[in-house]
């Protein structure tokens, strides 16, 4: 999970290169500085109830694709998977292009216009569509980010298909493969993130006591 100080150290890694080329760029970051810290002030804890609910959901889902039964029936397991589903750190937007540009690729970005007037006064105007761009993620991401992590929760709550339905009615004889209870949290927990963006967050999410 990208944390805030990262983020706003490799912006200031940026800044101090691009005004030492041109002071005048100095003023073009205020609005993605301003952006970055919006976006990491938001109340994340209010995810808290949607991460326990998930994290139970997502057992039972890994539970049902994972666990092979001697008599096996069509089961209708959804595979439309939603952003994040594997990986919860893709429901929050990453900063991807930020943080791997160089500072001289970075810097080309800045479109820098002098104009001189009829006494010879001269203005010079600074533009920087890259970081307009990345004010407008940012933003929308403010709102996106807890959509993603909704429909997450959303799909495996009601990823059922028929298979509840099938272990209720059918004979499926013995049991041929499952997953323990700790390789499914390790997967929950670990490999799709689920400990790492929580404590990144500060979301109090249950973790097992061997995994924390």
């Amino acid at each position: 999970m990208v944390s805030k100080e990262e983020v706003l150290a490799k912006i200031e890694q940026l800044k101090t290169y691009s005004t030492t080329q041109n002071a005048l760029t100095a003023q073009s970051f205020v609005t993605l500085e301003t952006a970055v810290n919006t976006y990491y002030n938001q109340d994340f804890k209010t995810l808290q109830t949607t991460f326990n609910d998930m994290v139970l959901y997502m057992f039972c889902d890994i539970s049902r694709r994972t666990t092979k039964f001697e008599k096996e029936f069509e089961s209708g397991l959804p595979t439309d998977f939603p952003k994040g589903y594997d990986n919860l750190e893709l429901c929050f937007y990453q900063f991807e292009e930020l943080l791997t540009i160089s500072n001289a690729d970075f810097y080309k970005t800045f479109k820098i216009t002098t104009s001189t007037d009829g006494t010879g006064n001269t203005t010079s105007t600074v533009e920087n569509p890259t970081i307009d761009r990345w004010v407008v993620e940012i933003t929308k991401a403010t709102t996106e980010d807890f959509e993603n992590v909704a429909k997450v929760s959303s799909f495996v709550e009601n990823s059922s298909g028929n298979y509840d339905m099938i272990n209720l009615f059918e004979d499926r004889g013995r049991t041929i493969k499952s997953l323990t209870p700790q390789e499914i949290a390790h997967e929950i927990y670990n490999t799709r993130k689920v400990k790492s963006v929580a404590n990144a967050l500060d979301i109090k999410v249950y973790i097992p006591t061997y995994l924390r």
